[in-house]
């Protein structure tokens, strides 16, 4: 048999009903099944309820009305779910059975309505949205369906589905400084002449601030800086080949509460591999000599940092440069759902560039 074909739509919507299935504790005598009615409403050897999903209309999502091809597409997608019994027991009716499991499905949609999907690596949020259709609409449905008879049936809308394109469009390095160059002249070549990108020997990259975390929120998110030659600092530049990026460490000084865990990320940019998630580091914050929420940057001598390199770090042959980000990853539960939520520190950049 031929492999099923996939895609970034067909993924979510699989999200949604491993779900269920999952949440229901389906075994043998239940099955999540994604289909048109017609066919769920056939009965399986040794199954003695099914849920069906049947997606059955997507619409765009109203935002971003001028992407371009290579760009990712929303989708609200619609999708009508029916519950089905096969079961002979005399103690109770088909009905009955069919409006226990709608129930369920109800309750659990209403306990977890934002489901997070894995899709190629990247997380995506999916928000499961009750959406009430009118008897006409329903019957309009069914009709279409064959000889299947029609059951009780709940409508939700998934929000917002991906259709990534097979060739995604090509991603940037981040802005880390802005300089100035003054010429002596202009002329017919100096003005398609690039600008050298070089900065003085003393340059002084931005000022790292006094910055506080305010740990108070549930959503309180880490603050994060270098410590390169006894200073702070959020964005470096170094040399390929020197021997100050061969001693670099990249020290780490993080803020935030005592004892709270969070995962070091870092993300490599090549011009022609874009940006490329590296294994992250498990670390929990503590400053046995400071407040542990604030970076100070006077008192820089006395915090301890964490030591994470970044790895895999290589400039291109035909390339001049390439770029590492550095941010701080706290996972939290919601209090009100217990839905897991991750936030994310301010980013730390560092460029590594050839000579011309």
């Amino acid at each position: 048999m031929a492999n099923t074909p996939e895609s970034s739509l067909s993924k979510a919507c699989k999200v949604v009903a491993d779900f269920l299935n999952d949440k229901l504790s389906a075994g043998n005598w239940l099955e999540v099944s994604i289909g048109n009615l017609a066919d769920a409403h056939k009965p399986s050897a040794n199954i003695e309820y099914r849920i069906n999903l049947y997606f059955y209309n997507f619409e765009p999502s109203g935002f971003f009305p001028d992407i371009a091809p290579e760009d990712t597409w929303w989708l609200k997608t619609y999708c009508l779910i029916t519950a089905f019994s096969f079961s002979e027991s005399s103690d109770e009716s088909s009905g009955e059975g069919e409006l226990g499991l709608l129930g369920n499905v109800i309750r659990v949609f209403h306990e977890s309505p934002v489901l997070t999907a894995d899709i190629s690596g990247t997380d995506f949020l999916l928000q499961i949205i009750y959406h009430p259709l009118s008897v006409d609409a329903l019957n309009n449905l069914w009709s279409t369906q064959s000889e299947a008879i029609q059951r009780a049936s709940i409508a939700y809308e998934i929000s917002l589905c991906p259709v990534i394109p097979e060739k995604e469009k090509s991603t940037y390095t981040r802005a880390g400084a802005f300089g100035t160059e003054v010429r002596p002249e202009v002329s017919s070549k100096t003005k398609t002449e690039k600008f050298s990108g070089k900065f003085p020997d003393d340059y002084k990259w931005p000022h790292v601030t006094k910055t506080e975390v305010d740990i108070l929120p549930e959503d309180w998110a880490p603050a994060i800086c270098f410590v390169h030659n006894n200073e702070c600092a959020q964005i470096l530049y170094f040399l390929k080949g020197s021997a100050e990026l061969a001693d670099f460490k990249s020290p780490v000084w993080i803020a935030g509460e005592k004892d709270a865990k969070v995962t070091l990320q870092w993300e490599v940019w090549t011009r022609s591999g874009g940006w490329v998630k590296k294994t992250g580091k498990d670390v929990t914050i503590e400053q046995p000599d400071i407040d542990p929420a604030v970076i100070d940057p006077d008192l820089v001598d006395k915090a301890k940092t964490v030591n994470f390199a970044p790895t895999g770090i290589s400039i291109p042959a035909d390339e001049i440069s390439c770029q590492a980000m550095l941010y701080a990853i706290r996972k939290y539960k919601r209090g009100f759902d217990q839905l897991e939520i991750e936030v994310r520190s301010n980013p730390l950049l560092v460029t590594i560039y050839k000579n011309p």
